[in-house]
């Protein structure tokens, strides 16, 4: 009987965790379109789910590295985000501000 009860315990253990890993899937971008797209979406759902005001105030997020409102760690690429907005990083970062401020709207 012990040996039943064990098995169904980590049975459903597996069906936790699949549930759980099952919920995030990975996507192929293969345009810069959507890949931009894809970043305004992301650094947004804090502030379209209401638990924050503005997408520089969620803790976990790249924005406020893209911005230059707090620093890159060395593995981000924010200059190969930013390209696609300017050639200068000062523009390309007020124009990225603004597009994610457009989908805020």
């Amino acid at each position: 009987m012990r040996k039943d009860s064990t098995r169904f315990q980590e049975l459903e253990l597996i069906a936790k965790r699949s549930t759980a890993v099952s919920r995030f899937k990975g996507i192929l971008v293969e345009r810069d379109a959507c890949l931009i797209e894809l970043t305004r979406y992301v650094v947004l759902n804090p502030v379209r789910a209401g638990m924050r005001e503005a997408p520089e105030q969620w803790p976990w997020s790249s924005y406020g590295a893209a911005i230059g409102a707090s620093l890159a760690p060395s593995w981000l690429a924010v200059d190969a985000l930013l390209s696609q907005f300017a050639a200068s990083r000062k523009e390309a970062r007020r124009r990225y501000r603004a597009f994610v401020f457009e989908g805020i709207g």
